[in-house]
C-alpha cells in the first residue's frame, strides 16, 4: 500500500523518510515540498504521531507497503492529520489508526480516510479483518469507527493505555 490512496476529498499520502526527517527537524519548506501540501502553523506532528515518529521512520525505511500516511485535503492541499494500518497478524487482522489536527476535527476527514484505508486494505490477500483499539471515553474515534462499519467485539487491557475497546470489520 505504498501507493497513494485517494478518496473524494482526501489524498492519503505515504510518509517518506525525507518527510519524517523534515518534520522532526521542523523544516517546513522541505516537508511541504515532499508531501505536496501545507502544514498548520505552528509545525507539529499530527495527533497520535509525535511520540512514534522514530518508529514510523523505521517502518518507512524498510519500504513496507504498510506505510503510515499523511491525510491531505485536496483543495486547498493541506495536511489535516495522519493515519495508517499495521501489517496483518497471522490471523489476517490489521489495526488501523488515525489522528486529525483539532483545527480540522468535525469535518468527517477521519471517517473518510478510514473508509479509504479499509477499501485499499480489503484488496490485500492477507487481510481478513480490520480492527481499531479505542479508549471508551474517546467518543469522536468511536463515531469514526462506527461510521466506517466497525463494531465492538471486545476489550483489552493495554499496560500503557489502560482499557481499550476493540472494534472490527470483516473484509474477507
Amino acid at each position: 500500500m505504498g501507493i497513494e490512496v485517494q478518496t473524494e476529498r482526501l489524498r492519503l499520502v505515504p510518509m517518506t523518510v525525507e518527510a519524517i526527517d523534515a518534520l522532526i527537524a521542523g523544516d517546513r519548506a522541505a516537508l511541504e515540498a515532499e508531501v505536496g501540501a501545507a502544514f498548520l502553523d505552528p509545525l507539529v506532528p499530527p495527533p497520535e504521531t509525535g511520540d512514534v515518529l522514530a518508529f514510523f521512520r523505521d517502518v518507512v525505511s524498510r519500504e513496507t507497503e504498510w506505510t503510515p500516511r499523511f491525510i491531505v485535503l485536496r483543495d486547498p492541499p493541506t495536511v489535516v492529520g495522519s493515519g495508517g494500518a499495521m501489517p496483518p497478524d497471522p490471523d489476517g487482522r490489521c489495526i488501523v489508526g488515525y489522528g486529525i489536527y483539532p483545527e480540522h476535527e468535525g469535518n468527517g476527514y477521519a471517517t473518510e480516510a478510514t473508509l479509504g484505508l479499509i477499501a485499499a486494505y480489503r484488496e490485500h490477500v492477507d487481510v481478513k479483518t480490520i480492527a481499531a483499539t479505542i479508549h471508551p471515553y474517546n467518543l469522536a474515534s468511536r463515531r469514526v469507527a462506527e461510521k466506517a462499519g466497525l463494531r465492538i467485539v471486545g476489550e483489552l487491557l493495554d499496560p500503557n493505555e489502560g482499557r481499550l475497546d476493540v472494534w472490527e470489520i470483516k473484509v474477507q
